[in-house]
């Protein structure tokens, strides 16, 4: 245990159970999923040449295209462009789905291994983009 500037800290063993490493096991709230969501219409975080080719599909070296950019899936959902991120960790699902040119973002967050986030977030969005 340690103090720095007033503030206490103190190391945590690194087990699987406990960690927050930055591929996985990463600890958030709807709440700041959501600030991290507005903040992607912004250039607050990232700039937007640099959002723009993480929103890019990387291709293979022989031309095919990957489905993924910089770290989100992207691709088209009912003729609008979607980026999305994933993900699961012992019994939990989550799901961030963006349609940012229709400034739409559907956040799944579940405590049940079985739940299709994926699914249940693109049902939720074409409920909002199913006239058009």
């Amino acid at each position: 245990m340690y103090f720095t500037g007033g503030i206490r800290f103190e190391n945590t063993s690194k087990s699987e159970l406990n960690a927050v490493y930055g591929d996985g096991s990463v600890h958030s709230t709807l709440n700041d999923l959501f600030k991290w969501d507005q903040a992607l219409y912004t250039e607050k975080l990232v700039g937007t040449p640099t959002l723009n080719r993480a929103w890019t599909e990387g291709k293979t070296n022989d031309g095919k295209g990957t489905g993924y950019g910089y770290g989100f899936e992207v691709g088209k959902f009912m003729k609008t462009r979607e980026v999305s991120h994933n993900g699961s960790w012992l019994d939990f699902q989550t799901e961030i789905l963006r349609l940012p040119d229709k400034k739409l973002t559907v956040i799944m967050l579940s405590n049940f291994s079985k739940f299709d986030s994926d699914g249940i977030a693109h049902k939720i969005a074409a409920l909002y983009v199913r006239d058009e």
